[in-house]
C-alpha cells in the first residue's frame, strides 16, 4: 500500500523539507544583485499550509533565512512585531533596503522600546519615525531578531550612520552583559557572520571605510565579507581604531587596502585563518600605490595563524595601481595551506633580475621554493596582472613549477594551478611531471597539476587501506 507524505517519519520529512530552505550563498553576495524572494521559499510557504503537522515541521525552516526586500517588507516587519515566537526562529537575513513606510515604523518602535537601552538613541529613533529612513528600518528589524547568526546589509554608510550607533549603544552592551539567570541568551550574542555591501560600488569612487562600521564587528563575529570596503590607513585620518577583533575569516571583494591598512587588519585580528583581498579601482582621495614589500613584512610579523591567503589586483577601465616591491618569503607562515596571487608580486619578474644586475638595487628573481612555506597544500598563480607578462616570465614560471614538483621538497603540496591569458604552456610538461606521480591537464589559459595518490601492491591507495583498517577495528 503506498505511503503518503504525512505518514513518513518526521526525520525523513525534515530531511526532504530541508532541501527547500534558502541560504545566503556567498557567491551571490555582490553589488547590483536583484533582491527577490527565492522560489524555494515560496514553495516551502505553500507546503506549510497543507496541514497542521506539516506546518509545525516546516516553520523553523521557513523563517530560518529571509531576504528582507521588495514589497514583502511591510508584511514581514508586521509579522515580526506581532509574533515574537516567529522572530526567534530567524537565523539569517538579507537587508537590501529602499525607503520604507512610516506607519510600519510606528508599530515596530513600540515593540522594541525595551530593547533600546540608551535613552539618547531611543529619542533619535522617535525623531525619524515619521520620516522613513533605511538606517532606522535596519535598527528596528535587528531589534526584533534575538537569535540572528548571519547579517547581510546592502545600503550606504556615513560618519553619523545610525546602524553603527545602534551596534555601539545597543548591541555591544547586550553582548558584554552577564548571562541571564534563566539561561536565555541576550540578543546579538549568536551573531557570527556579517556581510557589508556598499550600494554605490558602481561609481567606483566611494567605499565604506571599515572604521565607520567598526562597531558592527561584535566580539561574537568571526566572519566578515565586504563588497567595496576600504581598509586603508592614511596619516590625515582622524579615527584609526586599534580595537582587537575576533575575526577568523575576512573576504574583501571589489575593495581597497593599502600596506598600512593591512598592518592594522592583521594586528587587530591575531587569530585570522582566512584573508582574501581583491582590489578594485583606487578610491577618490585614497591610495593608488600597493607597497607589497610592506605587505609581505606585515604578513610575516602578524599572520602566523593564517591558513588561506588570496591577494589579487586587476587592471581595466583605464585605471591602475602603482606596484612597489613584492611579497617575498612566506615561509614563516607555518599554518598556510592555500595560496592564490599573481606571479609578479610573489617572486618578481625576469625584468627585475635585469635591473638588479644593472645596479638599480632591485632584488633578484626569487624561486617558488624560497618563498613558499612547507605547510602549503594548494597553490594558484596568475601570470598576468597590471601589465601582460613577457614570454620569459611565463617560461620561468613553468620551469619553477616543474622544479618544485621534481625536487619533492614540499611534501604537503597536492595541487598547483597556473592561469594566464594564452595557452603557451610547455608541451613536454605533461609527460615530464608524470614520472613524479603528478598529473597535468590544461584548458584555455589554465594549467592544473595534481599529485596522484601512491598505490600499493594491492592496488589500493593508502587512505583507502587506513579507512578499511579502522572499520575492522
Amino acid at each position: 500500500m503506498p505511503v503518503t507524505l504525512p505518514q513518513l517519519p518526521n526525520e525523513i520529512l525534515l530531511n526532504i523539507f530541508s532541501f527547500l530552505r534558502p541560504s545566503l550563498n556567498p557567491k551571490t553576495f555582490w553589488w547590483g544583485k536583484e533582491p527577490r524572494v527565492p522560489p524555494d521559499l515560496i514553495t516551502l510557504a505553500c507546503l506549510s499550509r497543507t496541514s497542521k503537522h506539516i506546518h509545525e515541521l516546516t516553520q523553523p525552516l521557513l523563517y530560518h533565512t529571509i531576504p528582507y526586500c521588495g514589497l514583502s517588507r511591510t508584511r514581514l516587519l508586521r509579522t515580526l512585531v506581532r509574533y515574537p515566537h516567529l522572530a526567534e526562529k530567524f537565523r539569517a537575513i538579507d537587508l537590501n533596503l529602499t525607503n520604507g513606510e512610516g506607519w510600519v515604523f510606528d508599530i515596530s518602535l513600540d515593540a522594541v522600546r525595551e530593547r533600546l537601552l540608551a535613552n539618547n538613541f531611543r529619542g533619535k529613533l522617535e525623531d525619524v519615525v515619521n520620516v522613513p529612513d533605511a538606517s532606522c528600518e535596519i535598527c528596528l528589524v535587528l531589534s526584533l531578531l534575538p537569535n540572528l547568526e548571519l547579517l547581510e546589509i546592502t545600503c550606504d554608510y556615513d560618519t553619523n550612520n545610525m546602524v553603527s550607533s545602534f551596534f555601539r549603544k545597543v548591541a555591544r552592551p547586550l553582548v558584554n552583559a552577564p548571562e541571564k539567570q534563566n539561561g536565555q541568551k541576550h540578543p546579538f550574542t549568536q551573531l557570527q557572520e556579517v556581510r557589508l555591501c556598499h550600494s554605490d560600488t558602481h561609481d567606483a569612487q566611494e567605499a565604506t571605510s571599515i572604521f565607520l562600521v567598526d562597531d558592527i564587528l561584535l566580539p561574537t563575529v568571526h566572519t566578515l565579507r565586504g563588497w567595496s570596503i576600504s581598509w586603508e590607513v592614511h596619516p590625515n585620518m582622524s579615527h584609526i581604531s586599534q580595537t582587537q577583533l575576533n575575526l577568523k575569516h575576512i573576504y574583501l571583494t571589489y575593495s581597497f587596502c593599502n600596506a598600512e591598512g593591512l598592518v592594522n587588519l592583521l594586528s587587530r585580528c591575531p587569530d585570522l585563518r582566512t584573508l582574501q583581498i581583491e582590489w578594485h579601482e583606487p578610491t577618490a582621495g585614497g591610495s593608488d600605490e600597493l607597497n607589497f614589500d610592506k605587505m609581505g613584512e606585515a604578513l610575516r610579523n602578524h599572520a602566523h595563524n593564517l591558513e588561506k591567503l588570496v591577494l589579487l589586483y586587476w587592471c581595466g577601465g583605464g585605471f591602475a595601481y602603482a606596484r612597489r616591491g613584492r611579497i617575498g618569503s612566506l615561509r614563516k607562515l607555518s599554518c598556510l595551506k592555500a595560496l592564490t596571487l599573481q606571479q609578479d608580486i610573489l617572486v618578481g619578474e625576469v625584468e627585475d633580475s635585469d635591473k638588479e644586475s644593472s645596479g638599480t638595487g632591485i632584488p633578484p628573481l626569487s624561486t617558488l621554493y624560497e618563498v613558499l612555506p612547507d605547510s602549503l597544500e594548494k597553490l594558484r598563480l596568475y601570470s598576468y596582472s597590471l601589465y601582460p607578462c613577457q614570454d620569459d616570465d611565463e617560461e620561468n614560471l613553468d620551469e619553477q613549477v616543474y622544479d618544485l614538483i621534481a625536487s619533492n621538497q614540499m611534501k604537503n603540496l597536492r595541487k598547483v594551478r597556473v592561469d594566464r591569458e594564452n595557452d603557451s604552456f610547455r608541451n613536454s610538461f605533461y609527460k615530464d611531471v608524470k614520472k613524479f606521480v603528478w598529473k597535468a591537464s590544461k584548458t584555455h589559459g589554465m594549467m592544473l597539476v595534481t599529485k596522484q595518490e601512491t598505490e600499493t601492491r594491492t592496488g589500493l591507495n593508502l587512505p583507502t587501506i587506513c579507512r578499511r583498517f579502522q572499520c575492522r577495528r
